[in-house]
């Protein structure tokens, strides 16, 4: 069930990301934020699409919301089966998860963990330069969110690229795709 009108308007968080979004779409400005801010541009960037999409109302970010929120969950119930290989267990541990949902506009507080895992544990599993270039570009995505949240990203991202490096692919080279996979999500 979708929160009131009130939710977004009292949470300064959710009613900055519907009006920054509104505020690129109508004047073509980025919204003014200062440096302590960590919201990246896909937090307001996803939300212009969703209102040009569906249009300005509130609906823009429902739909938005449970979109990425699905999707969200879907990958943290993947990761749950990947660590337990047991779908009752993961189940649990997924409705765990959805029992401590976060705020209703901050989606990507489960999916960038959710993404770093399985391209972390994807590398992890077969280190080649694809696999790297992708985790690279989750971390880049990470980033795009939060600042925050890609310097965890790619701390993690060093660790599985220092610990899972084999003669196949030297330490060097997986280092290179992921930070040309990132620089390519970061650049644009």
């Amino acid at each position: 069930m979708a929160p009131g009108v009130s939710y977004f308007i009292n949470d300064p968080d959710g009613g900055f990301f519907i009006q920054g979004a509104y505020q690129i779409r109508k004047a073509s400005e980025y919204p003014q934020i200062d440096f302590l801010s960590s919201y990246g541009p896909l937090s307001f960037l996803l939300r212009v699409f969703s209102q040009t999409v569906i249009g300005d109302n509130l609906w823009a970010e429902v739909a938005l919301v449970t979109i990425f929120f699905g999707i969200s969950f879907y990958l943290l119930y993947t990761c749950f089966f990947k660590i337990s290989n047991n779908r009752l267990l993961s189940f649990v541990c997924l409705i765990a998860a959805l029992v401590c949902f976060p705020r209703y506009y901050k989606f990507f507080v489960v999916l960038v963990p959710a993404l770093i895992y399985i391209t972390a544990s994807k590398y992890a599993e077969s280190p080649r330069v694809v696999t790297a270039f992708a985790m690279g570009a989750t971390v880049g995505v990470a980033f795009l969110f939060r600042h925050d949240y890609g310097a965890y990203s790619l701390l993690v991202a060093l660790v599985v690229l220092f610990f899972s490096c084999h003669e196949k692919l030297s330490l060097r080279n997986a280092i290179s795709s992921s930070f040309v996979g990132c620089f390519l999500v970061v650049l644009p």
